[in-house]
């Protein structure tokens, strides 16, 4: 029972230190979702891109975004700036990406 009591406050301990830590010393993934509108009944993704932050920097070599072949653009062009050729030029099959 104490050598429970003792792997629990040292993995409180940790937990604790590593809260301490300051935004730059740990490591991120950065999602950017670009939808067909705000209504998640009825619009879809059109696309989805990401990016890796490593000690505050940002890693510009890992960063990939990908079109959906399946994304219908509308009127919203002129927020994410993707346009129906770029879906045409560069759209991948969802279902290689998405579980849906």
């Amino acid at each position: 029972m104490a050598f429970n009591v003792l792997q629990a406050l040292t993995a409180w301990n940790v937990s604790r230190q590593a809260a301490k830590r300051v935004w730059s010393q740990w490591d991120y993934l950065v999602l950017d979702i670009e939808t067909s509108g705000l209504d998640s009944k009825q619009d879809h993704i059109v696309s989805f891109g990401w990016v890796c932050i490593h000690n505050g920097v940002i890693d510009l070599d890992s960063a990939r975004h990908i079109v959906l072949d399946s994304a219908e653009i509308g009127d919203n062009v002129g927020i994410h700036m993707i346009t129906d050729a770029d879906v045409r030029q560069q759209g991948k099959n969802k279902k290689a990406y998405c579980d849906t």
